[in-house]
């Protein structure tokens, strides 16, 4: 599983302070697993696909943050303790799953939730690298 990075390109890459956040390889794959990015790229028009760099404008983050929450909302309703999800089909059809806590897939949704959510009021154009 690989790490999800997004980072502020709306400044020279030179400047400090610029944003940039992490995303556990294992908590990207659930994003695209549960059809997250699918739904969003579907309601507004984008196309974040996996192992793929996307620049998003204020307007996309700002969408991004908003279709995020909604996904807060959903797992902090879920009652298992451990999410487990496939995330890829072997040819004789079988699934490769992996797992996460809710605890710790709640922390990095809302961790991105945050850094989203300050990157819109700081009016930044981000890079996503799903």
């Amino acid at each position: 599983m690989q790490i999800s990075r997004i980072t502020d390109i709306s400044h020279d890459e030179s400047a400090s302070g610029s944003l940039h956040f992490e995303m556990p390889g294992v908590v990207s794959e659930w994003l695209f697993s549960t059809g997250f990015w699918a739904r969003f790229n579907a309601q507004n028009g984008t196309i974040f696909d996996q192992f793929e760099e996307d620049e998003a404008d204020v307007a996309v983050v700002t969408q991004v943050a908003s279709a995020l929450l909604a996904e807060v909302t959903s797992v902090e309703t879920c009652k298992q303790q451990i999410v487990e999800f496939a995330f890829r089909r072997l040819p004789d059809g079988s699934a490769v799953t992996a797992s996460i806590t809710k605890e710790n897939l709640l922390e990095e949704l809302k961790s991105l939730h945050r850094f989203l959510q300050a990157a819109a009021e700081q009016k930044l154009t981000l890079l996503f690298s799903l």
